[in-house]
């Protein structure tokens, strides 16, 4: 959704030549990264979680 808000926002700053516009593309594609960093966040904490789960299993079983 972010990417589409930034390539409308983006193709109106090529047609029309205002700063308004990029500035608007900017923000959306940084909101987007955002939300990417956030998510690889989240998932790297699941995979670190599910590491000690399964050395902890590993241990309970010795």
């Amino acid at each position: 959704m972010c990417l589409m808000k930034y390539a409308s926002s983006i193709t109106e700053a090529s047609a029309s030549g205002q700063m308004v516009h990029v500035n608007e593309a900017i923000r959306q594609q940084k909101k987007f990264w955002r939300f990417c960093g956030i998510l690889a966040t989240i998932v790297l904490a699941i995979y670190a979680l599910i590491a000690i789960v399964a050395v902890l299993g590993l241990f309970a079983r010795a």
